[in-house]
């Protein structure tokens, strides 16, 4: 009887091992695929993207102004899909690391609605910067992550506003806690009660509410509540149907001597 136990966890162990190994090489083999793909997928995008702009530009007749309008939104979209699920394996895969470096909190945020302004004017909709005044003139963050989360939060905001309304950037500085509080506040259709708890899931998207033409794979707020945990943060938000929603993250901020110049 005790050969037959010792037998059976052993035969237990064994296989346990071999699921391990397995996991160990589709990890490994997932990462050496990110590495080899990203380039392959990006690069050639970006080529349709930079041609259509230019050829949009440059063009005076109508019927090809238009066809290459369609080509540069079009390849915008999928690069941004791109982007988010390649993104999203990467964390899954432990392929990220922090770049935190020095850089102005304000300057940043101004740089962030240029980026969006363009789509935002395309749906008529404001992009209000709001940093308190008693932001330090500089912080080290990782910036490169941190606008990950501000490019999801921003487009998903702009993308379910009202037509003339308007989307508001809080940024403050909390000094007993030592941490920043970022907001992205809109004021459109807002979000269910029954859906809340969906709302950071993979692939949930408010489909009812999208009046925008393209919609999303539903990656960008389950990525920016990624990002921001992988930062070492919190994310949260508030909606109501017909008000609005407020999404909102704290980030602690190192202290004078961490990351120090």
């Amino acid at each position: 009887m005790a050969m037959h136990s010792k037998l059976r966890w052993w035969q237990v162990w064994r296989r346990a091992v071999g699921r391990a190994k397995d996991e160990s090489l589709n990890l490994s083999l997932q990462k050496d695929f990110l590495t080899a793909i990203s380039p392959q997928l990006r690069t050639p995008l970006n080529d349709i993207i930079g041609y259509s702009e230019y050829i949009y530009h440059n063009a005076t007749e109508p019927m090809i102004r238009f066809p290459s309008q369609i080509i540069f939104e079009s390849g915008n979209q999928l690069l941004d899909l791109v982007n988010a699920w390649l993104d999203w394996s990467q964390l899954e895969a432990g392929q990220v690391v922090h770049m935190p470096t020095h850089f102005s909190l304000t300057e940043w945020l101004l740089d962030m609605l240029v980026q969006h302004r363009a789509q935002a004017a395309a749906l008529d909709v404001r992009l209000v910067p709001q940093p308190h005044a008693n932001l330090p003139p500089s912080v080290w963050l990782d910036r490169v992550h941190l606008s990950k989360v501000m490019h999801h939060l921003l487009n998903n905001a702009i993308k379910f506003s009202r037509e003339g309304g308007e989307v508001r950037v809080v940024i403050e500085y909390r000094a007993p806690f030592h941490s920043l509080v970022f907001s992205v506040q809109d004021a459109g259709v807002g979000i269910p009660l029954d859906k809340h708890s969906s709302v950071f899931q993979r692939f949930w998207q408010n489909e009812d509410y999208i009046r925008t033409p393209y919609a999303a794979a539903g990656l960008g707020l389950a990525l920016a509540k990624k990002w921001v945990e992988f930062m070492g943060g919190e994310m949260g938000f508030n909606s109501s149907p017909n008000v609005g929603s407020i999404f909102f993250f704290s980030l602690p901020l190192p202290g004078q001597g961490e990351g120090a110049a």
